[in-house]
């Protein structure tokens, strides 16, 4: 059996022979040519069996070692001698085989992607809440217009509140308050801003505005027009509604001005009002009244004897345009 060497690993019988007579040849050159003592010996010995379990990588250098002490030519014999058992050594050596190489591993199996996830199914759209057109006619006589009155029922009916029976007039009516809170309520930011802002005042003779009353004209009058655009440049946002005052209506024309309506409205009245847009005020009623609009009210002037004028920011003064009829035009 064959005990593996530290270093080459030895596997024939030939490199143990020629490894045992280099053991010979150390004592031989230790005795004869380098002149040892006794102590040297063991010392020869050591090396060769270090030659012998080390292999040539190590027993070279000690066996130079042992040489380079001896002289002359004896020094050199040696020399030749250890060279000639290296090769042959050498040439009994049989090298380990080379290590099987690894089986390459397997290209990684290809992964398909998972399947997209389902779509969530979309929210169903709100029902839509028809609003009742008597509601919406109620808004638009208290001066709203009819997109915002129709804006603010649909934001009420949406949000639960019960579509009132138009007999039960105390449901109306409280349907009818919760739309004008909710449009006190959606331009207030915007009317206080307004109303501190620095603005000037343009009036439209013969012309008769459409607007929310901030201040009615019963019992509030002015002078003149310019007198009642003053009052309404004056005029502070208060609750409920917050409105600024944006818009104003004076009767100018001895002893009244008329309009198709139950109040009798005198010579100084100065109505206060609020539009959402003044740059393009709703008129109700403007010019010369046409033959059908006489023919419906046969007490009506020749002309409107209202005057009418809006109050705007100083630097879009230039930009207030000639109006459009309002809701309530197509009513009288």
């Amino acid at each position: 059996m064959v005990r593996p060497p530290i270093g080459r690993r030895c596997s024939t019988l030939p490199r143990q022979v020629l490894w045992c007579w280099l053991v010979c040849c150390c004592c031989c050159f230790g005795l004869k040519l380098m002149s040892l003592r006794p102590r040297h010996l063991l010392f020869a010995l050591a090396g060769s069996v270090g030659c012998y379990l080390a292999g040539t990588v190590l027993g070279r250098p000690l066996l130079y070692s042992l040489l380079d002490r001896a002289q002359g030519p004896a020094r050199q014999r040696g020399r030749e001698a250890v060279e000639t058992l290296v090769i042959a050594s050498a040439s009994t050596t049989r090298m380990p085989p080379p290590l099987p190489a690894l089986p390459e591993s397997p290209p990684p199996a290809s992964v398909a992607p998972p399947p997209p996830l389902p779509a969530l199914p979309e929210s169903p759209p709100p029902a839509s809440v028809a609003v009742p057109s008597p509601l919406i006619e109620a808004l638009i006589q208290a001066g709203f217009p009819k997109q915002r009155a129709f804006d603010a029922l649909h934001a009420v009916l949406h949000n639960g509140t019960a579509v009132p029976d138009p007999a039960d007039k105390a449901a109306v009516s409280a349907v009818l308050q919760l739309a004008q809170q909710w449009l006190f309520a959606d331009h207030k930011a915007a009317g206080l801003a307004e109303a501190a802002a620095e603005r000037v005042f343009l009036v439209f003779n013969r012309t008769d505005f459409d607007g929310y009353a901030v201040k009615w004209g019963i019992g509030h009058n002015a002078t003149t027009a310019e007198d009642c655009a003053a009052k309404c440049l004056a005029f502070q946002p208060v609750a409920p509604s917050w409105y600024p005052c944006n818009t104003f209506v004076f009767c100018g024309t001895e002893p009244t001005c008329f309009a198709p309506a139950a109040h009798t409205f005198t010579f100084g009245q100065c109505w206060l009002k609020h539009q959402d847009d003044p740059l393009v005020p709703q008129i109700n009623m403007q010019g010369v009244y046409d033959e059908a609009y006489k023919t419906r009210h046969p007490e009506a002037p020749a002309f409107v004897q209202w005057t009418s004028g809006v109050v705007v920011r100083k630097e879009l003064a230039g930009q207030v345009g000639n109006g459009t009829a309002s809701a309530r035009a197509g009513w009288h």
